[in-house]
């Protein structure tokens, strides 16, 4: 007899710890959303409402409790989540229901982070300095790989562009010096955002030996 009870009770423990699914299924879900939007996550089933979603994403993880309505359930994504880009992976509780979905970045640049160094470079051709920037949408998302961004170079009267794509989070491009010392004007741009304008000065290089004669 204490046997029986002890299996019947062992069962009744496997049972509440796999929560059976009764049919919940996923609503309309989307693979990919623009940052800032609303994400509400709908599903549909007997056995929704004692489900939390749990959702990993860039900087973490958190729980979103669910929103009852008849046999529907709806979980609203935090907004500190929905404004940064990347990939969100969720899970419903307990269940084997999970998935995941890609918010990308407002297609629109309003700045542009911008760096160079060194400042200053040898004349000769073969010293150089690095420009590296970033192009930000409106809630200071990176925008997506393959963005194009330009680099603008002015020294004296010649004017060039070098054309880079942002890749794993940076655009950068190579800045090399030239024969005659001077000054190279440098702005890097998307579309019409422009970055602010930085010098990067050439100097005269080590000094050589040299022979006087007379005449």
């Amino acid at each position: 007899m204490l046997i029986i009870m002890l299996l019947i009770l062992s069962n009744s423990m496997i049972q509440d710890a796999a929560t059976p699914e009764l049919g919940i299924s996923p609503l309309n879900h989307k693979l990919t959303y623009t940052a800032g939007h609303k994400i509400n996550l709908k599903f549909k089933g007997n056995n929704t409402s004692a489900h939390d979603l749990l959702l990993s994403y860039n900087l973490g993880s958190t729980i979103v409790n669910p929103q009852m309505k008849g046999s529907f359930v709806n979980y609203k994504i935090p907004q500190f989540i929905r404004n940064m880009s990347g990939m969100v992976k969720w899970q419903l509780g307990n269940t084997t229901q999970r998935g995941r979905f890609t918010i990308t970045p407002v297609s629109q640049t309003v700045k542009m982070e911008t760096y160079i160094g060194p400042p200053s470079i040898i004349a000769g051709n073969s010293d150089y300095s690095m420009a590296v920037s970033i192009p930000l949408d409106s809630l200071d998302n990176v925008q997506k790989d393959d963005t194009a961004v330009l680099f603008n170079y002015n020294k004296e009267t010649t004017r060039t562009q070098n054309l880079s794509t942002v890749d794993n989070l940076i655009a950068f491009d190579y800045i090399y010096s030239t024969e005659k010392t001077g000054n190279i004007l440098f702005a890097a741009n998307v579309d019409e955002q422009f970055s602010k304008e930085f010098t990067v000065e050439i100097k005269a290089g080590l000094p050589v030996d040299f022979t006087l004669r007379e005449a």
